[in-house]
């Protein structure tokens, strides 16, 4: 991850799943976003959590369904509760 913000809140956000025994697959790989979206995909992630530059300006993550398709923004300090309601 190249920016040192968008690493340090996916760090974070992993952490907060994690502790409350939600199973995270924290892709920190060297590629791209694309790679990494169709690889997610192939894997059948049921939840994104797409943390990026562009949406941190606001303190917010991308929160994605891949279930219904539907893809909204939502503040970082929101994300463990919503993330518990779509799982």
């Amino acid at each position: 991850l190249k920016n040192e913000r968008v690493k340090a809140v996916s760090e974070e956000i992993y952490s907060n799943l994690t502790k409350i025994g939600t199973d995270v697959l924290f892709d920190d790989r060297n590629e791209s976003a694309g790679i990494k979206f169709k690889d997610a995909e192939l894997v059948g992630i049921p939840v994104q959590v797409i943390v990026g530059p562009r949406t941190l300006e606001r303190n917010e993550v991308e929160l994605k369904n891949r279930m219904t398709g539907d893809s909204k923004t939502i503040s970082i300090e929101d994300i463990v509760s919503e993330v518990g309601k779509l799982l």
